[in-house]
C-alpha cells in the first residue's frame, strides 16, 4: 500500500514539475502563487508552505502543501475559492474523506507534504478573462479553508496571492530612469566647467542645472504618489517602486541590519520587524515565497523524480491525487487579520516594506544614503581635481591657446563643491523632511536616535535654505544694480544656481513658493498617514495653487521652460486628483481602479520621456555650440597671435621714427605738424576694433618745440621790440 502511494506521489510530483519546467508549458497562460499567509490564527492545523498553480490550457488547478495537524480525530472538508479583482471566479468544496481512499480522514497528526491537481469545470474557467494572464501585477487571491465536519468550525485558513509573472516593478525600468538622471547630471557638470556651452539666452540662467533638480523632483513625486494611504491597485504601486531610489530608499543589507541593532539599543521596538515584513509581503510583495512552478520543481528534485516533456502526457496518466510523507524544514507563514498581525497603516509603511526596508528604518535609510552620496561626490571631486591639476601642470609649462579657459576653470573650481552640495541639499530636502516627520508618528518603533537625527536634519536643512533666501533678498534690495546684481555675481550664481537662476529677474523670488509647497506636501504625506481623504484633498489643493501661480506669472526665463513647468505641474494635479478613485469612500470597483492606475502610469511615463528629450536636446545643442565655438576660438587665437607679433614690431618701428623726427626738427619747420601720427596708430591692420590699439599722444616736455617757441607771446614781443 505504501509503495503504491509513493509511486503515485512520484508520478504526480513529476507531472507538477513537468508543467513548471517545460518551455511549452511556460509559454502557456498560467497563474501561480506569489505569496502565502494565514487568513486566521492557526489552531488545529499548522501550514508551513502552500503553493498553487492554474494552467489555462489544461483547466487543471494544482496545489502543494506542507502542513501538520495537532488535533486528534479531525474530520474536515476543504473549500478552495479564487477571487480576482473582487470577482468570485472559483469556489470548490471537497470532502477529504471521499478522496485518497480515506487517507486524510481523519487528518494525520504528523507533518506531511502533499500535492494534487483538480479539474476545474468549464462553468468556472469561462469566468476567467484572457486579460488575467497578461495584465501586470494581477490582483487575485486563492483561499484554502479547512472546516470541521463535526463542529462546523474553521480549523485552518490559508490565503495565497496569485501572479501571472508580469509586473511593472522592473529592474530595467529602474536602471533606465537612473540613466536619465545620470545624463542630466553629466550635462550639469559640463555646463558648470564649460560655461561657453550655454547659449546667449541661457548664460544668465542655469537651465541644465535646473533640469537636473526638476527631473529628480518629478521622480520623487512619482514615488510619493505611491506612499499615500489609499487602496491603490498593485500595478500602480509597483510602478512607483521603480522611482524609490530618488527618495534615497535603497536597501543595503548590512546597513539595514545595523540600523535594526541601533533601533534596539536606542529604545526602538524591533520585535515586530519580521512579522511586519511578512504580513505586508503576504498580499503585496513579489516573490515572497518561491513561485509555484519552482516550488513544485524543488519538491520533485527532493523526492528524486524527473520532469516530463509533455504536460498532456502526464495529465493523461494522473488518475487520482496522492500524498508523500517527506519531513521538510518548516518556514513560518505570517498571519493576516488574526493574532500577531502588526498594526500597520497603508502608505509609507507598506511602501518601505515592499522594498525590504522595515518601516522603523525609513528615515535612517534615507539619511545614510544621503551621506553616502555626499561621500561619493567628494571622492569624485577629488579625482576631478587631481586630473585637473595634472592637466594644468602640463599646460602651464608652455604657452597655450587655452590659457583663458584654464584661468576660468581655476576660478570656478572653488565654487564647484559648494554648488553641488547645495544642489544635493535641494534634492534631498523633500524626502528627508517627509521621513523625519513620519518618524514622529512611529516614534515608538524608530527609537530616540532616529528622532533626534531627523529633527536636526530637517531643521538644519530648512535653516540653510532660509539663510540663503534671506541673503538673496537682501542683496537684491540693497545693491545699486538691484536684481541684476544676483545674476551677475559669481557669489550667488555659482553657489546657488539651482535655486533662482532659472527664473526671470523680476520673478527670482519664485523659489520661495516652491519650497513652501514642498514643505506643506511633506506634512500631508507624513502626518496624514491613515487619513487618505485629507491627504489627497490637501495635496490637490496645494498643487493646484502652485499650478495657477505658474501659469499666471510665467516666472521662468524662457518660454519653453514656462511651458514645461506648467505641464509638469498640471500632471501632478491630475495624478493626485485621479487617486480620489482609490479612496474607500468612493466605492470604485477593482477593475476601474486598475484602469485608472494604468492611466496614471501612462501620464507619468510620458512626462518622464518629455524630460528625457528636453535633457538630450539641451545636451546635443550644447555639444554643437561647444564644437563650433572651439573652432571659432582657435581661428581667433591664430589671428590674435599674428596681430600681437605685428603690433609689437610696429610699436618698435614707430618709436624709432618718432625719436628721429623729433631730433631733426628745427625752427624753420613752421608748417610742420605739432602732433605727428606715429605709424603704429594705424587701425586698419587689426582684425577687429576690440583688438586695435589706442592712439598714443606724444609726451609733453618743458622745452618748447620750434612751433611753440616761434609763436609764444615772449618770442612775439621780442620780435616786435627789435623791429
Amino acid at each position: 500500500m505504501e509503495s503504491r502511494r509513493r509511486t503515485v506521489t512520484r508520478l504526480l510530483c513529476g507531472f507538477l514539475a513537468g508543467s513548471a519546467t517545460v518551455p511549452a508549458v511556460r509559454a502557456t497562460s498560467q497563474i501561480y502563487t506569489s505569496s502565502v499567509s494565514y487568513c486566521a490564527a492557526p489552531e488545529a492545523i499548522f501550514v508551513d508552505t502552500f503553493g498553487l498553480q492554474y494552467v489555462d490550457k489544461s483547466s487543471l488547478i494544482s496545489f502543494a502543501i506542507r502542513a501538520q495537524s495537532v488535533q486528534q480525530n479531525l474530520y474536515a472538508t476543504l473549500n478552495l475559492s479564487l477571487q480576482a479583482y473582487d470577482l468570485s471566479v472559483v469556489n470548490l468544496n471537497v470532502d477529504l474523506c471521499s478522496v485518497l481512499d480515506g487517507f486524510l480522514c481523519p487528518l494525520p497528526t504528523y507533518r506531511f507534504d502533499g500535492a494534487t491537481s483538480l479539474a476545474i469545470p468549464s462553468t468556472f474557467t469561462s469566468k476567467i478573462p484572457g486579460i488575467a494572464y497578461i495584465v501586470p501585477d494581477l490582483e487575485a487571491v486563492a483561499t484554502l479553508r479547512l472546516t470541521s465536519i463535526d463542529t462546523g468550525a474553521e480549523e485552518a485558513c490559508i490565503q495565497a496571492a496569485l501572479s501571472n509573472g508580469k509586473t511593472t516593478y522592473l529592474t530595467a525600468v529602474q536602471w533606465g530612469v537612473a540613466a536619465i538622471a545620470l545624463i542630466a547630471f553629466a550635462s550639469t557638470i559640463l555646463h558648470t566647467l564649460w560655461p561657453q556651452l550655454l547659449s546667449e539666452a541661457h548664460k544668465r540662467h542655469s537651465t541644465p542645472e535646473w533640469r537636473l533638480v526638476l527631473l529628480l523632483s518629478y521622480y520623487q513625486h512619482i514615488a510619493f504618489s505611491g506612499m499615500l494611504s489609499v487602496t491603490a491597485p498593485k500595478v500602480f504601486r509597483s510602478y512607483t517602486l521603480n522611482y524609490a531610489w530618488s527618495t534615497f530608499l535603497i536597501r543595503i543589507g548590512p546597513i539595514t541590519r545595523s540600523l535594526d541593532r541601533l533601533r534596539g539599543r536606542t529604545g526602538g521596538d524591533t520585535t515586530d520587524n519580521s512579522s511586519a515584513l511578512d504580513a505586508i509581503a503576504a498580499l503585496t510583495r513579489r516573490s515572497a515565497m518561491p513561485a509555484a512552478p519552482e516550488q513544485f520543481a524543488n519538491m520533485t528534485r527532493q523526492a528524486g523524480l524527473t520532469s516530463s516533456s509533455s504536460l498532456v502526457s502526464y495529465a493523461s496518466k494522473v488518475t487520482k491525487p496522492s500524498f508523500a510523507y517527506t519531513n521538510y524544514a518548516t518556514t513560518n507563514v505570517p498571519v493576516i487579520g488574526g493574532v500577531g498581525s502588526p498594526n500597520i497603516t497603508i502608505g509609507i509603511s507598506t511602501y518601505s516594506e515592499l522594498l525590504g526596508i522595515p518601516f522603523g528604518n525609513v528615515f535612517m535609510t534615507a539619511f545614510i544614503n544621503v551621506l553616502l552620496l555626499l561621500c561619493i561626490m567628494i571622492v569624485l571631486l577629488a579625482l576631478v581635481y587631481a586630473i585637473f591639476a595634472l592637466y594644468l601642470r602640463r599646460q602651464l609649462r608652455r604657452q597655450t591657446r587655452n590659457q583663458l579657459w584654464i584661468d576660468e576653470l581655476k576660478r570656478r573650481r572653488h565654487y564647484f563643491m559648494a554648488t553641488n552640495s547645495f544642489r544635493i541639499l535641494l534634492i534631498a530636502y523633500p524626502p528627508i523632511v517627509t521621513f523625519a516627520f513620519y518618524g514622529y508618528i512611529v516614534e515608538s518603533t524608530t527609537g530616540w536616535a532616529s528622532a533626534l537625527l531627523g529633527t536636526l536634519s530637517w531643521v538644519s536643512m530648512t535653516f540653510i535654505i532660509l539663510l540663503v533666501s534671506i541673503k538673496l533678498l537682501k542683496a537684491a534690495k540693497r545693491h545699486e544694480d538691484g536684481i541684476d546684481h544676483l545674476y551677475d555675481s559669481e557669489k550667488f550664481t555659482y553657489r546657488t544656481s539651482s535655486l533662482f537662476t532659472q527664473f526671470k529677474p523680476d520673478a527670482f523670488y519664485y523659489f520661495i513658493p516652491i519650497i513652501l509647497v514642498t514643505f506643506i506636501e511633506a506634512c500631508f504625506i507624513s502626518f496624514a498617514q491613515g487619513y487618505p481623504t485629507r491627504q489627497v484633498v490637501g495635496l490637490i489643493v496645494v498643487e493646484s495653487l502652485l499650478f495657477i501661480a505658474t501659469v499666471w506669472h510665467r516666472p521662468y526665463a524662457t518660454k519653453g521652460a514656462n511651458v514645461l513647468a506648467a505641464f509638469l505641474q498640471f500632471s501632478r494635479v491630475v495624478t493626485y486628483a485621479l487617486q480620489i478613485a482609490f479612496l474607500d469612500s468612493t466605492n470604485v470597483k477593482a477593475i476601474p481602479k486598475v484602469v485608472i492606475g494604468i492611466v496614471i502610469i501612462v501620464i507619468q511615463s510620458i512626462f518622464v520621456l518629455i524630460l528625457f528629450l528636453s535633457i538630450m536636446i539641451g545636451l546635443i545643442a550644447a555639444m554643437y555650440r561647444g564644437i563650433r565655438g572651439r573652432g571659432n576660438y582657435r581661428r581667433n587665437s591664430d589671428l590674435t597671435d599674428k596681430d600681437a607679433a605685428a603690433t609689437e614690431k610696429g610699436i618698435n618701428t614707430g618709436e624709432s621714427a618718432f625719436v628721429a623726427s623729433s631730433l631733426n626738427s628745427s625752427v624753420t619747420n613752421v608748417g610742420a605738424l605739432d602732433n605727428p601720427k606715429p605709424p603704429y596708430s594705424d587701425r586698419s591692420r587689426f582684425s577687429s576694433p576690440a583688438q586695435s590699439l589706442p592712439e598714443v599722444p606724444p609726451e609733453r616736455s618743458d622745452t618748447p618745440t620750434s612751433a611753440e617757441a616761434l609763436f609764444s607771446p615772449d618770442t612775439t614781443a621780442r620780435a616786435t621790440h627789435s623791429t
